[in-house]
Order: structure tokens, then C-alpha cells, then sequence
């Protein structure tokens, strides 16, 4: 049931995927993601606590469409159920379609992805727009929201993991190009929210997640020995950088012993190529 109530939630990150058309994507993503969440929760907490007053748990289970019986208009639920599955669609296939033309004007996976960087002149990607439909087509073909809503839900549970990883590593390392404004953020609530990711991922489904995150670092292996022709700085680095520099700090000269004194030799030469002895020589004196 969680894994057919959780396509309800997925629009969450729909701001974010389409950032690059918002006017100011700082303001209007917290307040847009956070009204809507709210709004939401109200409306299920509500729906939650009627249903349960006025419906017998075998009606619960054994009539998916009982809302239309117990409506003062049956055409309601109709329309409501067109109206959001329509909007949820929309969302996730513009949202899609703007990471599919990302991933391919950053060469992620070389020339297959070439057609997708195609746009118009408004910079509306609709070569990734029509990718995006065919594959979602193809998923469709399965026939069953029971069967689909599994690998979907752990899909989109392990891609919020990821965004609470990267949250929590940026932090941690202290990264001057990562300022939330929401006042209550810290690391460890992005560390919550990756474990809780990742726990529900197995309550759901054991064998999807492991596939899955088996997949996943498998890609991630491979963007990793493969050239990339962009750089987008790794975080990895962020994280040295930041302990490397906390430890240099808290070096006290006072507290120098002779026993690990170490020279330090800076070797100034104008042809490393033609240098090599040298190098070596002096690599050596400073072990």
C-alpha cells in the first residue's frame, strides 16, 4: 500500500527538475515543495479519518473504487482521479524529460543520448519530452499498477536518498556554494532521511533495492574511470579538502618533538621532465 500511496508524494521533486524555469528557484521551490506537502497531508489526514468513521474494513479491501458509492456524485471521483493522475504525469514527464537533456548535453553516456539535447527556440527540449513518453510507454506495457508501483517507489526512494546524501556531504564539508535557508537544516537530517530512503526501500521490496543499488554503483563505477569532458567538481575532494584543512589547524608548533621532525624542501626547477633524479633524490631525503 505504501508503495501505491507513495506515487502520490512524488511530485516532491519537480521543482527542483524544472529549477531552470523558475524566476528565483531559492524562494519559490522551498514555498512551492512545502505548501504543497502540507496542503497534501491535510487533505489525506482528513480523507483518512472519514473513510475510517464510515467504512467497513471489508469494503476497504475488496472495492478499489468505493469513493464513487459513497459520493453525493459519483462523476466526482472520475474527475478527480483523471485530474491528478494527468497533473502527476505532466510533472514527472517535463521533470524527466529536463534530467534526460541534462544528462545529455553533459555526454554522461557519450552519442546515444544525442537527440535528446534538441530543443526549440524557446529552449524547450522536445526531443527528451518524446523520449521520455516512449520509455514511460514501454513501462506501461506491464499492465498492472500493483506490478510497476514497486520498482518505481524504490527508484524514487533511492533518488531521495541521493539528494540527502549530497545535502549531508556538501555540509559536512562545509561547502561555501551550499547556504539553505531553511533555519532548522542540519546534516542529520538529511542522514535521517537516507537511512529512512533506504530502510523502506527493503521493507518494500529486498530483491528491487538490492537489483537497483547494484545498478546504481555499477554507473557509478563507470562515470568514475571514464573521462568526463565536464568537471563539476567531486565532493569527494570537498571532503578531503575540508579535513586536510581542520587538521593543518590544529597543528601546534608548541608541541613539535624532534623524533617527528621531517624536512621540508621545496625544490625549485624549470624542467620537471629533465628532473627526474633530482626529484627522486629529494623524495627520498624527505623520508
Amino acid at each position: 500500500m505504501f508503495a501505491i500511496l507513495f506515487s502520490s508524494v512524488t511530485g516532491i521533486m519537480n521543482g527542483a527538475n524544472m529549477s531552470g524555469e523558475l524566476k528565483d528557484p531559492s524562494k519559490s521551490i522551498p514555498k512551492g515543495t512545502l505548501g504543497a506537502v502540507l496542503f497534501t497531508f491535510i487533505t489525506y489526514m482528513i480523507l483518512f479519518i472519514l473513510i475510517g468513521g464510515s467504512c467497513s474494513r471489508d469494503l476497504l479491501i475488496n472495492d478499489y473504487l468505493f469513493l464513487q458509492d459513497i459520493n453525493f456524485w459519483n462523476g466526482m471521483v472520475l474527475i478527480g482521479i483523471f485530474a491528478t493522475t494527468l497533473s502527476a504525469a505532466l510533472g514527472n514527464l517535463i521533470g524527466g524529460s529536463r534530467i534526460l537533456e541534462a544528462l545529455a548535453n553533459d555526454q554522461l553516456f557519450g552519442c546515444i543520448l544525442n537527440p535528446a539535447t534538441k530543443t526549440t527556440k524557446g529552449g524547450n527540449p522536445y526531443m527528451a519530452v518524446l523520449i521520455t513518453w516512449f520509455l514511460v510507454q514501454l513501462v506501461m506495457l506491464v499492465g498492472s499498477l500493483n506490478l510497476i508501483a514497486k520498482p518505481t517507489t524504490v527508484f524514487f526512494l533511492l533518488a531521495y536518498a541521493a539528494v540527502n546524501l549530497a545535502c549531508a556531504a556538501l555540509d559536512l564539508a562545509s561547502a561555501p556554494n551550499f547556504r539553505p535557508t531553511f533555519r532548522f537544516y542540519s546534516w542529520h537530517l538529511s542522514l535521517v532521511g537516507l537511512v529512512g530512503c533506504l530502510i523502506m526501500c527493503f521493507l518494500i521490496s529486498a530483491v528491487y533495492s538490492s537489483v537497483a543499488i547494484i545498478f546504481m554503483l555499477i554507473m557509478i563505477i563507470g562515470l568514475h574511470f571514464r573521462a568526463l569532458p565536464t568537471q563539476w567538481g567531486s565532493i569527494s575532494q570537498a571532503l578531503i579538502f575540508h579535513q586536510v584543512r581542520k587538521y593543518l589547524l590544529m597543528l601546534d608548533i608548541r608541541k613539535a618533538h624532534v623524533k617527528y621532525w621531517r624536512p621540508q624542501i621545496l625544490l625549485m626547477v624549470s624542467r620537471p621532465r629533465q628532473s627526474s633524479e633530482l626529484i627522486d633524490f629529494i623524495n627520498d631525503i624527505k623520508k
